[in-house]
């Protein structure tokens, strides 16, 4: 545990440098790789892509990463911002022929901002077939994997990881899990692990609520992105002097959040929240140490009732392509989609289950405006993190 809260302990994310959040898109070199992906899918030079074909992807891409994007307002430029921004660049070469994008990095909260993403675009021909589809249906279908890819991409440099896929509101802890029927790879962080087939990378797809939440904690995405506080270090090692913790209404996704900077000093150590849900909400808890603060602490999360009896434990994040909760994929932690029982209580512990450092914890669907007691609780931590600063 290492850092001390202030006043109500909360410090607010940094507001956003950017009016609009701004992407370029880098066509540069791109047509030649919509020519080779086209030629892979079938088609012969009697057929070949025309300039007008190059133009209708370029611009049909465009307007699909709008739409997608359309709750947040991102702005796609074809000419780089002035500002800071993000590019997505549809020209780069792999060789790696089953590789469709890489991003540079997996940036929760988007903290070293201005990166890149590369979309391997002349690759996408096993996504298209030209005696399993029309010429247009082809032109539509690489449109889209074009679109999805670059989603992918840019959030993967925001922070979101392929398990965040499967945070489509019916996929849910409380009977672990066994809803999962395929919705994951309606999402956009849905890769070919999480079952995402080639015929539906040609389809449209969409942020789910976990992956629009998750965006809204990147720094310049909106001017009031998530709030961010610290944990109460030293103070908050049991049921019993657990930190209450409120969560902040999110303007886009329109769901309650927060996001904890904690640290946990060794093996056995422990952080437990408090925090208050109204029945029927969902609740979320994730944690983000091993890849993305790059400290080797192995966290656990134990979700308890108002009594202190467990309702849902998770030491590592695990899936397969039709399974959630299973299989493998990092030493972070996740309970995905509580569903409250009722209103009123909880408890939240975070643990290391080896290994020690920093990490982050997101709740979600944990309510905004607190009991009456709670938030007497709340000021009384404030004062004593005030008098501890001033000795």
């Amino acid at each position: 545990m290492k850092k001390l809260l202030f006043a109500l302990g909360v410090v607010a994310a940094s507001s956003s440098a950017f009016a609009v959040y701004e992407v370029h898109l880098d066509w540069l070199g791109s047509e030649s790789q919509f020519d080779a992906a086209w030629t892979a899918a079938g088609y012969g030079a009697g057929d070949a892509l025309t300039a007008s074909d190059h133009v209708f992807l370029q611009h049909t891409t465009e307007t699909h990463l709008e739409a997608i994007f359309a709750p947040f307002g991102v702005d796609f430029k074809i000419s780089a911002p002035a500002i800071p921004h993000e590019t997505l660049v549809y020209g780069a070469t792999t060789g790696s022929s089953g590789t469709f994008g890489v991003a540079d990095e997996i940036d929760w909260r988007n903290k070293t901002p201005d990166n890149s993403a590369r979309i391997f675009s002349g690759n996408f021909g096993i996504i298209m077939s030209s005696t399993a589809f029309s010429r247009v249906e082809n032109l539509e279908r690489f449109a889209h994997a074009l679109a999805g890819t670059g989603a992918h991409e840019l959030l993967h440099n925001h922070g979101l990881q392929h398990y965040d896929a499967f945070g489509q509101p019916d996929i849910r802890a409380n009977n672990g899990y066994a809803d999962v029927a395929g919705q994951q790879n309606d999402s956009i962080m849905a890769t070919g692990s999480t079952g995402l087939s080639l015929l539906r990378r040609g389809m449209p797809r969409f942020m789910n609520p976990l992956e629009m939440v998750k965006f809204e904690f990147a720094m310049g995405v909106t001017p009031t992105p998530g709030v961010t506080i610290s944990e109460a270090g030293g103070f908050n090692g049991s049921i019993a002097s657990a930190q209450n913790v409120l969560g902040s209404m999110l303007a886009v996704s329109g769901v309650p959040a927060l996001n904890i900077d904690g640290n946990l000093s060794s093996s056995g150590d422990e952080d437990f929240f408090k925090f208050e849900a109204t029945a029927g909400s969902l609740i979320t808890a994730n944690t983000f140490s091993a890849l993305t603060e790059l400290d080797t602490v192995d966290t656990f999360l134990t979700l308890y009732d108002s009594a202190g009896s467990v309702l849902f434990t998770n030491d590592d994040i695990q899936y397969t392509s039709s399974a959630f909760g299973t299989g493998s994929y990092s030493n972070d932690s996740i309970i995905l989609n509580w569903e409250a029982q009722y209103t009123g209580t909880y408890y939240l512990e975070v643990g290391a289950t080896a290994g020690s450092g920093d990490y982050e914890l997101l709740l979600v669907g944990i309510d905004a405006v607190p009991e009456p007691a709670t938030m007497i609780g709340l000021a009384s931590l404030g004062l004593l993190a005030l008098r501890r600063r001033k000795k």
